[in-house]
């Protein structure tokens, strides 16, 4: 009997971990919607794995039809973790109190592409044409049009800048003529896998700016966020599966996010609600 009950204690702390975890409220990890859901969740899925492993708790993933979607949601704190637009990352610091927790080391470099048998030989060549791009809110998008300013071109006097919901599309919209270039990233082109049947080539750097972000809600306490930090780092940095969801991301590894970091972004967030008064 005693063997018995032995047996049957050490059967029922062998489940109490998947106890807690069927029971306990999931930790919600938002991805901003700059790929398509079913892109995204095949990216993401080896950080949620290896959170509800480490956790022993339940990870949602979750995405937004769109950018404003997503924004909404992460002002109204639906999100544990957020994996975010740079621009969207300060303004949820702010206004919202989310915690900057890591960022990719490698910046994000905004590319004007064009496909390789186009004619276009610089950026001055898109002069009185239609340029593809994510998302008015998306930050390559900012600062994409930021650069264009800079160099003489305005959009909607002297250059149309089109948005088209994903960098998929964008290439899309190259190969039908509806544009003569886009608005993207060597990660974007890297990450939607398209690249190769809409084969382009770099105009311009239009800028680098600090990439991604994985800020946290206020509503995780300070324990929480720094076990977040270090799992994720640990992932990222340490393990097969983490440096190889990095090299797919073209992030390189996880590294923390500076004051200066974030305060780089001020300029695109005040794009950023400039773009939202036209939409709101």
């Amino acid at each position: 009997m005693r063997a018995l009950l032995m047996f049957l204690m050490g059967f029922v702390l062998a489940l109490a971990p998947a106890a807690r975890a069927a029971g306990e409220r999931p930790l919600t990890v938002g991805v901003v919607p700059y790929l398509s859901a079913r892109t995204l969740v095949q990216l993401y899925k080896p950080l949620q794995e290896h959170l509800e492993r480490s956790l022993q708790r339940p990870v949602r993933l979750v995405t937004a039809p769109d950018y404003l979607t997503f924004l909404d949601k992460t002002a109204k704190r639906e999100y544990d973790l957020i994996a975010t637009s740079p621009a969207f990352g300060r303004m949820a610091q702010n206004e919202t109190g989310y915690v900057p927790l890591l960022r990719p080391q490698n910046s994000l470099e905004v590319l004007l592409v064009t496909l390789k048998e186009s004619s276009l030989q610089d950026v001055s060549g898109v002069r009185g044409q239609t340029i593809a791009t994510t998302d008015p809110l998306a930050t390559l998008t900012l600062a994409g049009v930021r650069a264009l300013r800079e160099r003489g071109l305005v959009p909607g006097r002297d250059v149309t800048v089109r948005p088209t919901n994903s960098h998929a599309n964008s290439l899309a919209a190259m190969r039908r003529g509806d544009a003569v270039a886009a608005i993207t990233s060597s990660t974007a082109l890297r990450q939607i896998g398209t690249a190769a049947a809409a084969p382009v080539r770099t105009l311009a750097v239009l800028s680098t700016t600090t990439p991604l972000l994985y800020l946290t809600s206020p509503m995780l306490r300070a324990p929480e966020v720094e076990t977040l930090r270090r799992l994720m780092v640990e992932f990222a940095n340490g393990t097969e599966a983490g440096r190889h969801f990095m090299e797919e991301l073209g992030h390189g590894t996880l590294v923390p996010v500076s004051a200066r970091d974030m305060a780089s972004l001020d300029p695109y967030v005040d794009d950023l609600k400039a773009q939202l008064e036209t939409l709101r």
